[in-house]
């Protein structure tokens, strides 16, 4: 009998650690820093300034943390859901805002990626994940 061990360690579904993207949801609209009052908006044409740069940083074994690279914000949940929200009919809204840059701190808050295939081009779906020690 030959025995074969097969380790695969998890890896990032964008095919690098860290990189820069736009974020654009399935209508074409970028996602974009506002500066007042640290909200975030949606743009139909890419910004020159840079507010529609997303730095996106896999966190091994599964999950990113997505700072803009305009502001240095994080993006987070400012209205998050709970697992028992999911299955409700209308969950409603996600809310979103970019208000911390967590300089010196050690939890981020993080997001999942999961792949769509949307009209045969590889697309993914953005969950929240919170933060380590506060959850939503």
């Amino acid at each position: 009998m030959q025995r074969n061990i097969v380790a695969q360690t998890p890896v990032s579904l964008l095919g690098t650690d860290s990189d820069v993207f736009r974020i654009v949801n399935k209508q074409g609209k970028l996602l974009y820093a506002q500066t007042e009052p640290n909200a975030v908006g949606v743009s139909d044409t890419v910004l020159s300034d840079d507010s529609d740069l997303w730095q996106v940083d896999y966190q091994y074994p599964y999950f990113y943390q997505i700072k803009n690279v305009k502001t240095g914000l994080y993006l987070e949940v400012a209205k998050g859901y709970t697992l028992a929200d999911l299955n409700k009919p209308n969950p409603g809204q996600v809310l979103l805002e970019q208000k911390y840059n967590y300089a010196g701190k050690a939890e981020l808050p993080f997001w999942f990626l999961k792949t769509q295939d949307l009209n045969n081009s590889d697309w993914f779906e953005i969950f929240p994940g919170g933060m380590k020690e506060n959850r939503v």
